[in-house]
């Protein structure tokens, strides 16, 4: 376990001057947790996706940061206020 906001996306960071607001989640949580989230939040953007793995393959890498992943990415799959033509 390790301190995570747990719930990083994208509408949580500013730029150009970088903070990471709403941290009302925060706690401890897998490994991992916090990179899944930004990952998966950026796979409608492959370059994006891409370098946030780059940038964050030493979690994502991890058994508990693959879980991570899957776990994001179930979030998002099972979201109903996605249309189903978004999904597949």
């Amino acid at each position: 376990m390790r301190p995570a906001h747990a719930d990083l996306n994208w509408s949580n960071l500013t730029a150009p001057e970088f903070w990471i607001l709403d941290w009302g989640d925060h706690g401890m949580a897998p490994r991992g947790l916090d990179s899944a989230n930004l990952w998966a939040n950026s796979l409608t953007v492959p370059e994006l996706a891409e370098r946030v793995y780059r940038e964050r393959r030493a979690d994502l890498e991890t058994r508990p940061g693959k879980l991570m992943a899957l776990f994001s990415v179930a979030k998002i799959l099972n979201d109903s206020s996605i249309p189903t033509s978004c999904v597949g």
